[in-house]
Order: structure tokens, then C-alpha cells, then sequence
């Protein structure tokens, strides 16, 4: 649960970042979040990659509500690499992300 905490702070972070960033870098950030988007009509539809999956699944999960918080676990390893390639992308100001190994 830490780890999507810390990872919900780090998007408000980038999303300040975002703000300020000029439009290749803002690409950048999407394509860092976002594997899909299209939008359909008025509506976006929109798929998260790897460790934010896990904020996009608290919208979808099935079943009891304490249900979304056992499968966290799931994603552990997931939002480890997406906050360190966020991070990395952030401090470093790269236009095109290369995450590290």
C-alpha cells in the first residue's frame, strides 16, 4: 500500500512537472504513463503501463472493496521500475526516455 501511495505523490509531482514541460517532453511523460489513449466520441479511453496499473485497477476492481488492496501485491515489482523511470525522466529532464536497467 506504501507503494502506491508514494507512487499517487510522485504523479502529482509529475503533473507539476507536466505543467512546465514543453511539448516533447509532456509527450514524453504520457507515453512514460500511458501505453493506449484514443478518444471515442467525447469520451477518452485510456489503458495505464506496467506499475500504474495498479491506480488504474482501484476504478475496476471486482468485488469487495478490500479486495483491490490484496491485489496490489500484484504490482509491487511493477511500480518499483514505473516510479524509478518517473523519477528518472523528472530529475533528468530527457525528452526521449530510455529507462535504466
Amino acid at each position: 500500500m506504501k507503494e502506491v501511495v508514494k507512487l499517487s505523490e510522485l504523479l502529482k509531482d509529475a503533473y507539476l512537472y507536466y505543467q512546465n514541460a514543453n511539448p516533447q517532453e509532456k509527450e514524453t511523460v504520457i507515453k512514460q504513463i500511458f501505453s493506449e489513449l484514443t478518444i471515442n466520441g467525447n469520451t477518452l479511453k485510456y489503458k495505464c503501463k506496467n506499475g500504474f496499473q495498479a491506480l488504474e485497477s482501484r476504478f475496476v476492481a471486482s468485488g469487495d472493496p478490500t479486495t483491490w488492496l490484496s491485489e496490489l501485491v500484484n504490482f509491487s515489482g511493477s511500480i518499483q521500475i514505473s516510479m524509478q523511470n518517473l523519477q528518472y525522466l523528472m530529475r533528468n529532464n530527457i525528452p526521449d526516455l530510455d529507462p535504466p536497467d
